[in-house]
């Protein structure tokens, strides 16, 4: 699987737009459980942004273990979070 140079760019900034535009929707429906929840979730999209202009091709599936990575702090974060406000309510 390669992504090359001008696809890769276009398709990340186009991705970060679309991320960016979630997470504006996500604060103003009040999504996220407190600031850090938010920031790790801004992380993820400014890693979208940065792995776009700074890395020209994609040529391994190492991004995806990224990917995994990510998910696995940010849903753990949140999912935490979550617990401890279900439980003091």
């Amino acid at each position: 699987m390669t992504i090359a140079g001008n696809h890769s760019l276009e398709a990340g900034c186009i991705g970060g737009i679309l991320l960016t535009l979630m997470m504006i929707r996500a604060h103003r429906a009040q999504y996220f459980t407190n600031h850090w929840d938010a920031f790790l979730h801004g992380t993820v999209v400014l890693d979208v942004y940065l792995e776009a202009i700074f890395i020209p091709s994609h040529d391994h599936w190492g991004f995806l273990l990224c990917w995994l990575a990510f998910g696995v702090v940010v849903g753990g974060y949140r999912w935490r979070q979550l617990r401890i406000q279900s439980a003091s309510e």
